[in-house]
């Protein structure tokens, strides 16, 4: 019975295998026909326009400030409440990967 089922999973591979290369190789004429009409050496490339992106850069780094005193503060409130909500979700069993990721020993 698991032969049966092997060689048809097998046949069936074989024939969508075909299927594709059919089709590839229908395609890979097409796009020889279609490059075939392309003129290469006349292409014109639209350069964007640099004075308005140095503009857009200018007036962006323009408008930021630096960070004061009331920033700092509510990033360390920010951090402290998500390590007591993770910690909640962690004691509750809500998430779903809480092992310590080890990488592979032949990673750099």
């Amino acid at each position: 019975m698991l032969e049966v089922l092997l060689g048809s999973v097998l046949a069936a591979n074989f024939g969508m295998m075909f299927g594709l290369w059919n089709r590839l190789n229908t395609l890979r004429g097409e796009i020889k026909e279609i490059a075939g009409d392309l003129d290469l050496n006349n292409i014109e490339i639209e350069l964007p326009d640099v004075e308005g992106i140095k503009n857009d850069l200018i007036a962006t780094f323009a408008d930021m400030r630096t960070p004061s005193f009331v920033d700092h503060i509510g990033g360390a409130i920010g951090a402290i409440m998500q390590a007591k909500a993770m910690k909640t979700m962690q004691d509750a069993n809500l998430l779903q990967h809480d092992e310590v990721y080890e990488p592979p020993s032949n990673a750099v």
